[in-house]
């Protein structure tokens, strides 16, 4: 959320800027570890490009269909 405004962005990732390493998988609480990289760019303003180089993740597997995302 851009502080000053308000408003949400969403971005989209760009093809082939990235990557996606699933690094454990946790079979008793169904959870799924890892990281990820990948350059974005604004839905609304091509010009804005963001790039994410040490994004990591931690998904519970039996939660995945409830998340809500913006």
């Amino acid at each position: 959320m851009n502080e000053s405004t308000q408003l949400i962005s969403f971005y989209c990732s760009i093809e082939n800027t990235g990557f996606l390493d699933i690094s454990r998988y946790d079979v008793a609480n169904r959870t799924v570890y890892g990281t990820f990289s990948c350059r974005a760019v604004n839905r609304d303003e091509s010009n804005d490009i963001i790039e994410i180089t040490e994004g990591r993740f931690d998904i519970e597997w039996d939660t995945l269909d409830e998340t809500v995302f913006p």
